[in-house]
């Protein structure tokens, strides 16, 4: 992170603040907002190396093609999970019958024991093109996250 990264000074501040809370105990949850080709992926690209190594960082990304791909983006969190931690909302996928509470649930597991031993950080990378099941799913979680240590940055 040595080289400038112009214009972005103030972001960078603000998500490195949110990062030291998050660290500390303090569950956050950051939306970057901007029109398409505005530099929201550089920003998280930007910061996830320096944030690997004092946190476990997981970058998920929403794609067009997925869209209506039920579960996409928490699939990609069971891939960046291990077997124990991720078996309640694997099992949630693989049968079909996820819905929104019962997904975010098995999300917050998954989330709080991956953060158990190490701070973590979650990336959501054009969260736009993000099915509705992960995204209601994600949201439910990172509500109940106010006392663990995570970031989820969307």
């Amino acid at each position: 992170m040595n080289e400038p990264f112009v214009g972005r000074g103030a972001e960078l501040a603000e998500l490195r603040r949110q990062f030291e809370l998050a660290m500390a105990g303090q569950g956050r949850v950051v939306v970057l907002e901007g029109p398409a080709g505005g530099g929201k992926t550089a920003l998280i690209r930007r910061c996830l190396p320096g944030w690997a190594g004092h946190a476990e960082t997981v970058l998920l990304s929403g794609d067009e093609t997925e869209l209506a791909l039920a579960g996409g983006l928490l699939g990609q969190l069971v891939e960046h999970s291990g077997e124990a931690a991720s078996a309640e909302l694997a099992a949630l996928l693989a049968g079909g019958h996820a819905d929104p509470l019962s997904a975010g649930s098995a999300m917050l597991t998954l989330l709080r024991a991956r953060a158990g031993a190490t701070p973590l950080v979650v990336a959501v990378d054009d969260a736009q093109w993000g099915d509705d099941l992960s995204l209601r799913a994600l949201s439910f979680a990172a509500r109940r996250l106010a006392a663990d240590p995570v970031l989820c940055v969307v």
